[in-house]
């Protein structure tokens, strides 16, 4: 074997390598791209949306990781499903015809089949601006 043909070998390895590597180097941008539009496109029940539930609730009955304490509006001339009383925290609240809720977050996205809501929203701190 003369030393061309040796060169000439170690050449050909050295590209196979370097095509090995481009690949492995353009898989790895395609998956960060991948994972990058996964965390930017919602998730299919937020596509759907809940349309009583407010963004905070929205977000929350998807990950369903504990209770949520929840205001939720009636309808007009609505009353609060017998099912619903167990978690009553406090009195009615006249004055916006609504109740306050301590409900498990599994539990948020089924207020949106109760016709008797008008809307929930979480129960949070308000302040004049």
């Amino acid at each position: 074997m003369n030393i061309f043909a040796s060169v000439r070998a170690l050449h050909s390895w050295e590209l196979i390598g370097s095509r090995r590597l481009d690949a492995a180097r353009h898989t790895r941008r395609v998956l960060a791209l991948l994972a990058i539009l996964a965390m930017l496109v919602p998730s299919a029940a937020q596509a759907a949306g809940h349309r009583k539930l407010d963004p905070e609730l929205s977000r929350r009955s998807v990950i369903r990781r504990g209770t949520s304490r929840v205001v939720v509006r009636l309808s007009p001339g609505g009353t609060l499903p017998a099912g619903l009383r167990v978690y009553v925290r406090g009195a009615r609240l006249r004055l916006i015809d609504a109740y306050v809720l301590d409900l498990p977050d599994s539990m948020l996205s089924s207020l949106d089949d109760v016709p008797e809501i008008a809307s929930a929203h979480q129960d949070r701190d308000a302040w004049a601006a």
